[in-house]
């Protein structure tokens, strides 16, 4: 049976080390097939790893939470490792906004490691980070069923970030009754699937899962370097929507603007942002790539925009201070983001009376003949969600803003994306703003990129059998300009 109290401690833990900005995920040092960190810096980091669980590691250390497997000190300086390898990482893209990870951010990440292990303690620490190896290789059997011994040793399927084969967890997995082994292939157990039914709400009640999808997105974003490009494929009416934003702004020419969420500038520049803000005034346009940022600074100087600063910054954590502009302002941002934190952070920066409008959708209508047959193997996946999108309902961001802002406008309505390029359409719904978290969330790594692959090929199946004229959904959206209120 199952200690409900040892699982209350570490859903504790991941919730700290979410608000403490310490990351777990392999997959984000090991990018695609390439490791982010030089040798230089990777030596540096498993040297102080393995000399910091030396200094707190005690031997008669035991995984107590499940069958009392020892915790080894390798283990203990690996979970360091993974921690301050992934937590330099993410610093990078969060701060830097580069995929470079630098001698200064693996410096900050020890110290992070360091502060936090001394809140929870190694012990606890180094059992949440098995905790996370044992849910990807117990999720893939869930998931698939059974698959070899080779494949699950070697990792591939499901941890191919790994650079040695998982035997010690394989034993430890056997011996604790987790799996077994039929004709050389390894299965659950329902032992094993009730650890995993237990390590998956420790991971969802401390917002592990969430905190990981967000960084998936993070992660694509910043390797993205046009969203433009894709959404005017996908929204041909992408221009008039931030013609029409702009119009509800109403921004005064000479104020002081913020625009969040900026990409190449199309609402910057394109839709006439900038020009509506003028040369007396003051317009700073952020977004979290770096990529697109460039492109930005381009613009910005073949229109000799002075008055235009580009700033990287995510719209949770801005790096200005309180009550600094007249408006904020952004084109399709918001849903991307924790719309809670983000509103906070919009409302402190915002004067007395300033305003706020912003664009965004609403939920995927799933409807159209089409679009059921082809995501079907997507809409299939099992989730408590009640949509199978992350897109806000109609009333999620009217809500989110109550305590903060007076609404002035809100107008609904519905926007035509176009399903004819499959690639296109799978790239950025899928993939990149990762809009079915709730759904892909639980997919092993190589069932995540087969589905990716599958729905591709699904879509030019589509392709072939609809008409144009008939890949085409109406999307619920909202439009909204609101006041601070006073603080």
């Amino acid at each position: 049976m199952i200690n409900k109290l040892d699982l209350d401690i570490f859903i504790e833990t991941g919730r700290i080390m979410i608000r403490d900005g310490i990351v777990i995920a392999p997959w984000l040092t090991w990018g695609k097939g390439e490791h982010r960190i030089s040798f230089t810096l990777f030596t540096d980091i498993r040297t102080w790893s393995r000399h910091f669980a030396a200094q707190h590691w005690r031997p008669d250390w035991t995984m107590d939470i499940f069958g009392g497997q020892p915790i080894h000190v390798e283990r203990a300086a690996e979970a360091c490792r993974e921690a301050v390898s992934s937590t330099a990482v993410y610093l990078c893209h969060l701060e830097l906004g580069t995929l470079t990870v630098t001698e200064e951010m693996v410096s900050v990440a020890q110290r992070l490691t360091e502060n936090f292990v001394e809140k929870v303690g190694l012990k606890d620490f180094v059992t949440f980070y098995l905790l996370t190896n044992m849910y990807e290789d117990l999720q893939v059997l869930h998931y698939y069923g059974s698959i070899h011994v080779n494949d699950f040793l070697q990792g591939d399927i499901h941890r191919p970030w790994g650079t040695n084969t998982l035997t010690s967890e394989f034993k430890q997995a056997v011996a604790s009754r987790l799996v077994t082994v039929r004709d050389g292939f390894v299965e659950l157990t329902h032992y094993g699937n009730e650890v995993l039914q237990s390590i998956t709400r420790v991971f969802v009640e401390s917002g592990f899962l969430k905190f990981r999808s967000r960084l998936v997105r993070l992660n694509n974003f910043n390797n993205l370097e046009d969203v433009e490009s894709l959404t005017n494929i996908l929204i041909p009416s992408s221009a008039s929507i931030r013609k029409s934003l702009l119009e509800l702004s109403e921004i005064q020419a000479g104020s002081h603007v913020l625009e969040l969420g900026c990409g190449t500038g199309a609402y910057t520049f394109d839709a006439g942002l900038f020009q509506a803000v003028g040369p007396n005034g003051y317009l700073v346009v952020t977004d979290p790539s770096t990529g697109m940022l460039s492109t930005v600074r381009r613009k910005r100087d073949d229109y000799h925009a002075e008055w235009v600063h580009v700033v990287r910054a995510q719209a949770e954590r801005l790096p200005f201070p309180d009550n600094m502009f007249d408006s904020v302002t952004g084109c399709g941002f918001l849903h991307l983001t924790n719309i809670h934190e983000a509103l906070r952070e919009i409302a402190r920066v915002l004067k007395p009376g300033g305003t706020f409008s912003t664009f965004y959708p609403l939920h995927f209508p799933v409807r159209s003949d089409f679009f059921l047959e082809w995501f079907e193997p997507l809409l299939s996946l099992e989730s408590k969600a009640s949509h199978p999108d992350v897109l806000p309902d109609s009333d999620t961001v009217p809500a989110a803003m109550k305590s903060l802002f007076e609404i002035i406008r809100l107008d609904e309505f519905e926007h035509e994306i176009h399903y004819t390029s499959p690639q296109t359409v799978v790239e950025f719904f899928v993939e990149v703003t990762n809009l079915f978290e709730e759904k892909t969330a639980i997919l092993p790594w190589r069932a995540r990129q087969d589905l990716i692959q599958r729905l591709i090929q699904r879509g030019e199946e589509i392709c072939r059998k609809y008409q144009p004229e008939s890949l085409v959904e109406r999307h619920p959206a909202q439009m909204i300009r609101a006041v601070v209120k006073s603080k």
